[in-house]
């Protein structure tokens, strides 16, 4: 379901989730659309993928 149909409250809790955005550059670059389209996309992983990474780091320990 696009997140355009979704309720008010819903769309904020999509805007969060990651999914939204792999979803979002997955469907732009099956149809066509360049990378530079979808920055807004890639960017938002890349702060996830840093964010879990830090956390990671701080939370693992070898043991």
């Amino acid at each position: 379901m696009p997140v355009e149909f979704l309720p008010p409250a819903l769309h904020a809790v999509a805007r969060v989730v990651p999914l939204t955005y792999a979803v979002s550059l997955l469907a732009g670059i099956w149809k066509g659309d360049p990378w530079s389209a979808h920055a807004r996309d890639v960017a938002a992983l890349a702060v996830v993928f840093l964010v879990c990474t830090v956390v990671s780091a701080k939370v693992f320990r070898w043991e």
